[in-house]
């Protein structure tokens, strides 16, 4: 055989080769996403499982609300009409910026990062 031949079968073997390697490392990642996906399969079910219980209780919340609403209803009736807020008579709360409105939490605790993006104590965003 000339020297050609061998050169062109040497060529091909590497081709083959690579593509051998190529389709094993495609075969090893499938094989990690689909335990990933697995994963995520579990977990959702799991989530569903423990949805599931919630269901039958939803009447007996919704009775125990109903019975809120409408006590709620009579004492809005007794104490001014539905829709219409009585006029304020206490003075606003006054807080300055180095206090707090919560107490317990410290007002550093309530301000915002200031990272760009991040909403400021006035709920503004900066969008620097």
């Amino acid at each position: 055989m000339t020297v050609l031949v061998m050169s062109t079968f040497v060529a091909v073997a590497i081709l083959v080769a690579a593509l051998a390697l190529y389709l094993v490392l495609i075969a090893f990642i499938l094989g990690k996403v689909r335990d990933h996906a697995g994963l995520i399969v579990f977990g959702v079910r799991a989530i569903a499982d423990q949805v599931t219980p919630v269901k039958p209780v939803l009447g007996e919340i919704n009775a125990d609300l109903s019975g809120v609403r409408d006590v709620l209803r009579e004492l809005l009736e007794r104490h001014g009409e539905p829709g219409k807020p009585e006029e304020a008579t206490a003075q606003p709360d006054i807080v300055g910026p180095d206090q707090d409105r919560t107490p317990g939490i410290e007002a550093s605790e309530t301000v915002s990062s200031g990272a760009p993006g991040s909403p400021g104590p006035e709920g503004w965003t900066d969008h620097a």
